[in-house]
């Protein structure tokens, strides 16, 4: 007999999709205690049920699927779930996505929903969640996300948020945030803050005193801070200098030529360590191993390493980028230390293509570093390899 198949994946998709909140042999029940302005004793409890499909849960969720499946679980026996530690706009969108696969809602919701993903195992949303709260993050709205983040206790993203605010200070904190005291403890007091002292006094002070806000504890917590910190900037000596750079090696070039090149650039802004290399590379000429030093000419090296060392300088690393695309024939890594004698893999190559001039995020260090070291383990390394990071003068 002959047999014929035809699909349309998409309309099965709108139609499950429509099937959301309409019947189900399971309730998810959400219970919130909303808090009025902020005060506990004045707070009410908000309880709203879903009805859901229980085979639905159980198949995108190996933790809902044990719950729903097992008579041991009173979950089972009563054909319902109570959630308490989620609000009710992060558990709609993430049952929504049960039913349609599509996750959409505010960034600091979908910060929420990650998290609950990832408790239930629901691993495609939680990657997603984690892929538009990336792409959304913005020195804008950074303090917010910041905020979110860190109540949830979401360590990637908050870090993230922070990055965005060192970096980018004036754009990130533009209006006064809402955050607790000690977050705004934290951004204040940072070395990487990429803003000058007069700057900082400026923004600090833009907050301003009278201006007309809603009243809340926390917000009542941030003058004296806020005060605290004008004064200090005011009494002190500036601080050393940072700043954010797609290519640290170069802005020291920079930076010595804005010096007046007074003195040498090798030896001490860049110290370069050339080890047991195979290939074109210039171990005696000091022009070439300047150019080198200062990321100005693209490096040809065989298997072997070569180290470069900032003598008065520290580097808050975020990425790498490459000015060429790398073939994955070529398998090298790049490492960085503090001291020059503890070193963590910051990038490897894997084999793997990587794209001309994209940011390639890397296992950031614990710390500030000052060393790198590029090893080249197989093919031969024909590129230029720009540093991301927050620059710091020791």
């Amino acid at each position: 007999m002959a047999v014929a198949t035809e699909e349309d994946k998409a309309a099965a998709a709108d139609v499950l999709r429509d099937c959301f909140g309409k019947d189900g042999n399971f309730t998810v029940i959400v219970v919130e205690e909303l808090l009025a302005d902020g005060n506990r004793l004045a707070s009410e409890v908000k309880r709203v049920e879903f009805k859901v499909w229980r085979s639905l849960l159980a198949r995108w969720s190996p933790v809902f699927d044990k719950m729903v499946s097992s008579e041991m679980f009173t979950e089972a026996s009563q054909a319902q779930v109570v959630i308490e530690d989620f609000s009710t706009p992060a558990v709609e969108i993430f049952l929504r996505f049960l039913y349609s696969g599509v996750v959409e809602g505010p960034l600091t919701t979908l910060v929420e929903v990650g998290k609950m993903a990832d408790k239930y195992q629901v691993d495609q949303l939680h990657a997603l969640c984690t892929q538009a709260v990336r792409k959304g993050m913005k020195p804008e709205v950074a303090c917010e996300l910041l905020a979110c983040a860190d109540r949830l206790e979401v360590a990637s993203l908050r870090r993230e948020a922070l990055e965005q605010i060192w970096i980018h200070p004036k754009a990130a904190l533009k209006s006064r945030p809402s955050l607790r005291a000690k977050l705004l403890e934290e951004i204040l007091d940072s070395p990487l803050l990429c803003v000058d002292d007069d700057d900082l006094v400026s923004i600090l002070n833009s907050w301003g005193h009278g201006k007309k806000r809603k009243v809340a504890s926390e917000q009542d917590e941030l003058q004296p801070i806020i005060d605290s910190r004008v004064a200090e900037l005011r009494a002190q000596k500036p601080r050393k200098s940072r700043q954010h750079s797609v290519d640290v090696l170069q802005t020291l070039w920079c930076l010595y030529e804005e010096d007046g090149s007074r003195g040498t650039f090798l030896g001490y802004w860049v110290t370069i360590i050339p080890g047991q290399l195979k290939g074109p590379f210039a171990h005696d000429d000091l022009s070439a191993l300047r150019d080198y030093a200062s990321n100005s000419t693209c490096l040809c090296l065989g298997k072997g390493w070569l180290i470069w060392m900032l003598p008065h300088f520290s580097v808050y690393l975020t990425s790498f980028s490459f000015c060429s695309a790398m073939l994955g024939s070529v398998h090298f890594q790049i490492l960085c230390s503090g001291d020059g004698c503890n070193w963590h893999v910051a990038l490897a190559s894997n084999r793997e293509d990587l794209k001309a001039w994209k940011p390639v995020p890397c296992e950031k260090p614990p710390n500030l570093v000052k060393w790198f070291k590029l090893e080249v383990l197989e093919g031969e390394f024909n590129n230029d390899f720009c540093i991301h990071g927050i620059l710091q003068e020791d």
